[in-house]
């Protein structure tokens, strides 16, 4: 979703997914891309943070 700039409609669909299964990595990585693109870049790092543990 994000490369047709839907970083919005990606985010909609990532961050309930991200907080159902939080230790899924490649949710997170898609959701901090999407946050990021959006210029959220707190949320994307805040996202990434417990990823790199």
């Amino acid at each position: 979703m994000g490369q047709l700039g839907r970083q919005d409609q990606a985010v909609a669909v990532l961050e309930p997914a991200f907080r159902r299964w939080p230790e899924n990595a490649e949710i997170g990585r898609n959701l901090a891309t999407a946050l990021s693109q959006l210029g959220r870049f707190a949320e994307a790092a805040a996202v990434l943070d417990p990823l790199a543990a």
